[in-house]
C-alpha cells in the first residue's frame, strides 16, 4: 500500500467542533478516571474543555441546561468560564473514564471550583 492509499484508508469521524476564545496558548490532554459514585463539585474551566467518554457513564449538566447521561463514545463541551453544576460518575460500582482536552493560556488554571448556590459568606 502506498502513502496515498494508506491516507485514504484512514477512517475519520467528526465527534465535536467547539469554539474557544482567541487567547488559547495550548491544549492539555488528560485521561480522567472518576471513581464509582464520585460527584465533582461545581466548577468551571477558564479556557474551556472538551471531553470524550471512553468507559462508564457520566451525568453532565452545565448550569442552565438539562442533565445529560453520557456513555461510551459521547462527547461534551464546557464553554470557557461556564459553570458546570453537575458532573458525576453515574455508577456506584464501576469507574467512569474520559479523555479531556483543556484549552489554556499562559498561567491560566485548568479548573476553578465554585461555591454551591446555597453557600453564603
Amino acid at each position: 500500500m502506498d502513502q496515498s492509499q494508506a491516507v485514504a484508508a484512514v477512517a475519520r469521524e467528526s465527534l465535536l467542533t467547539a469554539d474557544f476564545d482567541d487567547s488559547v496558548g495550548h491544549v492539555e490532554t488528560q485521561r480522567v478516571t472518576l471513581p464509582p459514585g464520585l460527584s465533582v463539585p461545581r466548577h468551571s474551566h477558564p479556557g474551556g474543555a472538551v471531553g470524550y467518554v471512553i468507559a462508564g457513564e457520566i451525568l453532565f449538566q452545565p448550569e442552565g441546561h438539562e442533565l445529560r447521561r453520557l456513555g461510551v463514545g459521547d462527547t461534551f463541551y464546557e464553554r470557557p468560564g461556564a459553570t458546570i453544576s453537575h458532573f458525576a460518575n453515574a455508577s456506584q460500582s464501576a469507574p467512569a473514564v474520559f479523555v479531556a482536552f483543556y484549552a489554556l493560556a499562559g498561567g491560566q488554571a485548568l479548573i476553578e471550583m465554585e461555591p454551591r448556590p446555597d453557600d453564603t459568606d
